[in-house]
């Protein structure tokens, strides 16, 4: 008897090894290829001498596609990619760019004669109005004069028509709203609906959206342009602000640093926690889809603003509520110093 069944019991112990080994292989797939709606990123200090330093040898990655930079698993999978990417953004882009030698040419903003905006169905409106109060306490900080009581509020709204190499084209309506503040040097961005990211929310297949867009569509673009046009001098811009971080992605991560480094992620302005990009978290906030306006900036507006080291100074306001997340720039030039305090390591 047992020896008529020892084939079938073989049979069994490989069908049953073959099923574990399915199951554990599937396990790990959606574990390490799926994208977490809303990723817990551990800031903690890493055991692992590989800490994505030595990532360099990749090409600018967008952000939906970071889970396709190669990195070990063990080393915190969605804060690590962060710092690959602003690392690559830095290294092969921003500092290139600083040394006269950029791959990445700004656009063409066309003559005099014509306006980039209207052509690619933007309205633009700005306005004198009171100096926002929630960024009076960051504005006494930086090396400018108190701002006078009405600032540049400057509107930009993507509902017009357009035209592009597909035709015309419907309205995206991507917004862009922010103050601009010359006396300070600095611009504050607290409503970013870009025309990619309004077309995906709607019914545009994602593979159809690029031929959906305007000329001008990308933030640090669009930003500059009205920088220019209140500003006495373009390159004398140095504080890039964004009240109420939205992306999950990047308020997740804002909020994991603070919980590290003060144990609560309701830091108010007087506990505010800064980095420069010799550390982790800078790297990774200047990799985040927040922080990538600032690159642009950098790479495509070099010769305009001059070689800068970037700090990142990161905070919540908690009586804005979920608008609170708060993300300060220092594009701090070479030779001075940082207006919001010591960097942390």
């Amino acid at each position: 008897m047992a020896g008529n069944n020892s084939p079938h019991l073989r049979s069994l112990s490989i069908l049953l090894i073959l099923v574990i080994v399915t199951l554990l292989l599937s396990d790990h797939a959606f574990r390490y290829s799926s994208q977490p709606t809303t990723p817990h990123f551990n800031t903690q200090p890493s055991s692992n001498a590989d800490n994505g330093s030595n990532r360099t040898s990749h090409p600018l990655i967008p952000l939906h596609h970071r889970h396709h930079i190669p990195i070990k698993r063990a080393v915190r999978p969605e804060f690590q990619c962060l710092v690959a990417k602003g690392k690559k953004y830095w290294e092969e882009a921003v500092l290139p760019a600083f040394a006269g030698q950029s791959r990445y040419p700004p656009p063409d903003f066309g003559t005099e004669e014509e306006d980039p905006l209207e052509e690619s169905g933007w309205t633009e409106e700005d306005e004198l109005r009171p100096s926002p109060p929630e960024w009076a306490e960051v504005l006494e900080k930086t090396e400018g004069k108190v701002p006078r009581s009405d600032v540049h509020h400057i509107s930009l709204s993507q509902y017009g028509e357009f035209e592009n190499d597909g035709g015309v084209q419907k309205a995206t309506e991507g917004v862009y709203w922010g103050w601009f503040i010359p006396e300070n040097d600095m611009v504050i961005m607290y409503l970013t609906a870009s025309p990619t990211y309004q077309l995906g929310q709607g019914d545009v297949a994602a593979a159809d959206i690029p031929a959906r867009l305007p000329r001008m569509h990308q933030l640090s673009d669009l930003v500059w342009l009205s920088w220019e046009g209140v500003a006495e001098d373009p390159g004398s811009l140095r504080y890039y602000a964004v009240q109420g971080v939205k992306n999950q992605v990047s308020a997740d991560l804002i909020k994991s640093i603070l919980q590290a480094r003060r144990g609560t992620a309701d830091v108010p302005w007087e506990r505010r926690v800064t980095f420069d990009l010799n550390s982790e978290e800078g790297m990774a906030l200047f990799g985040c889809p927040n922080g990538i306006a600032v690159n642009w900036l950098l790479i495509h507006h070099a010769v305009e603003l001059g070689r800068r080291e970037p700090r990142v100074t990161i905070y919540q306001k908690a009586e804005l509520g979920e608008g609170g997340v708060m993300m300060v720039w220092d594009l701090v030039p070479v030779g001075k110093q940082g207006s919001f305090g010591d960097v942390e390591r």
